[in-house]
């Protein structure tokens, strides 16, 4: 006969048995995942970029060499990694080619299913700061040809494209959290935006400022709108364009000129003169070329109307080298009753841009 309790004991045993190699089995794969171009690694999410090596812990990869790749879930589309180094308990591989975003890594033993992990999160580059070559100080500003740092993270490891205000920039060296680069030699005095890119992704938001150019920044020119609708005009720096604005060259042969734009019509009617109320503004930022040092941020000026009908704004110009101005104009013109009887015109808003060659 067979013994109850013996029978009772196989059953627990089995069980138990049958337990720990289902606890053993679903152990098996990728436990976690770490990148070296993740600098905030606590935050939970594993971030990386192009040239990133990524550290994969688990258990039964095998003694063979696994496939790495990532998988774009939305497109299909996979990206292998380099298998640099590998046991059966980790695995490190680096990160040839990628798309932005959130990517599942897979890691196949060879003769195996694929063990997932969710996710690796490729980063657009992000620029931190600006640094002089000896990156002792932080900058904002340099002269044609000046070399430089630009740091920040998931640069990627492969040489990108750099442009400071459309121009190409020279590039020295390039790695994941910073890049040696010269100031582009053929760039006028201003404010001109950075341009980044790394084949995956962009970073535009940072700006720097170019002074001792005396690069002209082109033909002069003036372009006004009125509330976005363009103004037709014919533009001569000097001359009245069209009643609308008038830019002036003062004293020619003077190389400390001077710059004014004056307003003395009424802008909707194109009648003269006009009457502003007092809190009439308008605000010109510009920026001169020449050989002019110690240039900072793009200076404003500031006409205010004085209710007589005519405002003028001037700025001095440093032509001694034969420079420019350029700049931008915005203005809320709010214009007052020139009778009782005449109905109040509406207020309007006057931008736009310009060269003059000083």
């Amino acid at each position: 006969l067979r013994d109850p309790m013996n029978s009772f004991l196989t059953r627990v045993a089995g069980a138990v048995l049958a337990g720990s190699l289902l606890t053993s089995a679903s152990a098996l794969g990728i436990d976690t995942v770490t990148s070296s171009a993740d600098t905030d690694g606590g935050d939970g999410i594993v971030s990386s970029a192009v040239g990133g090596v990524l550290t994969i812990d688990g258990t039964a990869f095998g003694t063979a060499k696994p496939k790495v790749f990532l998988l774009d879930e939305a497109t299909g589309k996979k990206y292998v990694l380099k298998v640099t180094d590998f046991t059966d308990l980790q695995i490190t591989a680096e990160i040839k080619k990628a798309v932005l975003g959130a990517l599942t890594l897979n890691v196949q033993p060879k003769g195996a299913d694929p063990f997932t992990f969710e996710s690796v999160v490729i980063e657009a580059p992000d620029i931190t700061g600006l640094f002089d070559e000896l990156f002792d100080l932080e900058i904002d500003e340099a002269t044609p040809g000046l070399p430089f740092y630009i740091a920040g993270e998931y640069f990627g490891s492969k040489k990108g494209k750099l442009r400071i205000g459309g121009k190409k920039a020279k590039v020295i060296t390039w790695a994941m959290t910073g890049i040696l680069l010269e100031m582009p030699k053929k760039l006028a005095n201003g404010l001109w935006d950075i341009l980044l890119d790394n084949k995956v992704g962009t970073d535009a938001d940072e700006q720097i400022t170019m002074f001792g150019s005396d690069v002209k920044i082109g033909n002069a020119t003036l372009n006004l709108f009125i509330d976005g609708v363009k103004l037709k005009l014919k533009f001569t720096p000097g001359v009245p364009a069209g009643g609308h604005i008038v830019i002036v060259g003062v004293s020619a042969t003077n190389p400390s000129k001077n710059m004014s734009m004056v307003v003395p019509f009424d802008v909707v009617n194109d009648t003269a003169p006009a009457t502003f109320t007092n809190d009439a503004t308008l605000l010109l930022t510009y920026t001169e070329t020449g050989k002019v040092s110690g240039f900072q941020i793009p200076p404003v000026a500031t006409w205010i109307a004085s209710g007589v009908g005519v405002g003028t704004v001037q700025v001095d110009v440093n032509a001694s080298s034969g420079g420019q101005v350029a700049g931008t104009v915005d203005a809320m013109l709010d214009l007052q009753f020139s009778t009782f009887e005449t109905e109040k015109p509406p207020t309007v808003h006057l931008t736009g841009d310009f060269v003059f060659d000083a």
